[in-house]
């Protein structure tokens, strides 16, 4: 009895792991999409190192924003940390309520910052390079 116990959780176990792998997945970068001649091969190349550059552009100016963005939060979160106590000594509670306070401006201005870079859009992403081609195809078309 124990024994075709076991064999039916072993069955039951190497049934679920098959069907939990997936053989299946994205993939991360777009494929270039092949061209048929040179010709078309270099345009597309000057066309590609276009976009490079504008990509280049682009990507610096979200870093500056992100930066700036940052910047403006790190300013703010300095700003809770340096106040001082100033005055008599606070009862407990106060001291707490200080604290939550401090807390709750922290918590806002993250989400202000988060929501802030959020407004910015994706960051841009970096262009494909075309495809070469393949020098079968173009002894073929050259005949």
């Amino acid at each position: 009895m124990q024994f075709s116990y076991f064999i039916r959780v072993g069955i039951l176990t190497a049934a679920l792991t098959a069907a939990s792998l997936s053989s299946a997945h994205a993939d991360p970068s777009p494929t270039p999409t092949p061209v048929s001649t040179m010709a078309e091969y270099k345009s597309a190349l000057e066309k590609y190192r276009l976009d490079l550059k504008q990509f280049k552009i682009n990507a610096q100016t979200y870093r500056d924003k992100v930066r700036q963005i940052n910047a403006q939060f790190n300013g703010a979160m300095g700003k809770l940390g340096s106040k001082q106590p100033v005055g008599p000594v606070k009862s407990q509670s106060q001291r707490l309520d200080e604290v939550k306070a401090k807390k709750s401006a922290g918590l806002d201005a993250a989400m202000a910052r988060d929501e802030a870079i959020r407004a910015l859009g994706t960051p841009p992403t970096l262009p494909t390079p075309p495809a070469k081609p393949s020098k079968l195809k173009e002894t073929k078309l050259n005949r």
